[in-house]
């Protein structure tokens, strides 16, 4: 009997956990459309404001027509946009503030700003989706496979389709179609199978389609630069690194800060992957060399640990 109650108290725990868990993705959803919203006007009104002071700066520099109505309009111009952009990074707080993993992570991890926040917590990430992928989501992979499929299509993979541990199919883009009452556009991916694909850098190849989103691989580059600039913790990381580069494997200066800041970017992904599943109570899968390489755990560095390191300054 005592069995029976407790097996029914640990379901009832369960579904309680599951509705809790539901109710606060539904939540972190919504605010994940207010980022968005805000961070692709805030990101309008930036590319507008820099387009407004070159073209003053062209006008002060003689390279483009003198005339004192235009620069005086120009000047007004981007006064306003400035404004602007500072009432949305105000704004950006207040939004922020209703979201957990902000809360808990970003706000307190030296060197990303509410803007970054706002950006990086804009996507929409598949929770489904290991950490590898997050990682090829963000063009953060050590080399690509240049591949073709049965049709022609060329297409990049951050995968050897060779190995055989997983079907590849071809994503290249044939055809779309719109929904008529979404008004949503869809997109028919080809699906052929590949079978074999030629190892190459991580960058856009001429001909290939590329599987990584561009603008997520910028947010993530700018990030990186902002660690390396007022970061603490990833800062360190990403002076470790460098100085690796440079010393002990020989590379060129600006080659080793360029793998210094990826080092940095991909631990920052990997605890922002632990800390946003972890918020939520999600289960989630080990990176690749703690589950299946078996490396020592003790080594894993967690989302804690950073913050309260950060914290410490």
């Amino acid at each position: 009997m005592r069995k029976v109650e407790s097996q029914s108290i640990g379901a009832k725990a369960k579904r309680l956990k599951a509705a809790k868990t539901k109710k606060l993705l539904e939540k972190i959803e919504e605010n994940r459309n207010y980022c968005r919203a805000l961070a692709d006007t805030y990101i309008s009104l930036q590319k507008t404001r820099i387009a407004s002071f070159n073209r003053i700066h062209a006008i002060l520099r003689k390279s483009d027509e003198e005339e004192e109505i235009r620069e005086s309009v120009l000047n007004e111009i981007a006064k306003g946009l400035v404004e602007m952009e500072k009432k949305i990074s105000k704004e950006a707080k207040n939004v922020l503030n209703d979201n957990p993993i902000y809360v808990e992570f970003l706000s307190k991890v030296k060197g990303l700003g509410n803007v970054l926040s706002l950006k990086l917590l804009s996507i929409k990430w598949d929770l489904d989706k290991p950490l590898g992928s997050w990682n090829a989501y963000a063009g953060l992979v050590p080399h690509v496979y240049k591949c073709k499929c049965k049709k022609g299509h060329k297409i990049l993979l951050p995968f050897d389709p060779s190995n055989g541990n997983r079907i590849a199919r071809c994503y290249f883009i044939t055809d779309t179609k719109q929904n008529k009452k979404t008004k949503q556009t869809k997109f028919i991916r080809c699906g052929e199978v590949i079978t074999k694909g030629e190892i190459a850098p991580c960058r856009k190849h001429k001909g290939y389609a590329i599987f990584w989103n561009p603008k997520v691989k910028t947010l993530f580059y700018l990030i990186g630069v902002s660690f390396a600039k007022t970061g603490k913790f990833y800062k360190n990381v990403y002076e470790k690194w460098k100085n690796i580069y440079l010393t002990i494997k020989g590379l060129k200066e600006g080659h080793a800060i360029k793998c210094g800041l990826r080092k940095a970017e991909k631990l920052f992904l990997a605890n922002f992957y632990q800390a946003y599943h972890e918020i939520l109570g999600l289960d989630y899968r080990d990176p690749y060399q703690f589950e299946y390489l078996k490396h020592d755990s003790g080594k894993k560095i967690k989302w804690t640990e950073v913050v309260e390191f950060d914290e410490s300054w």
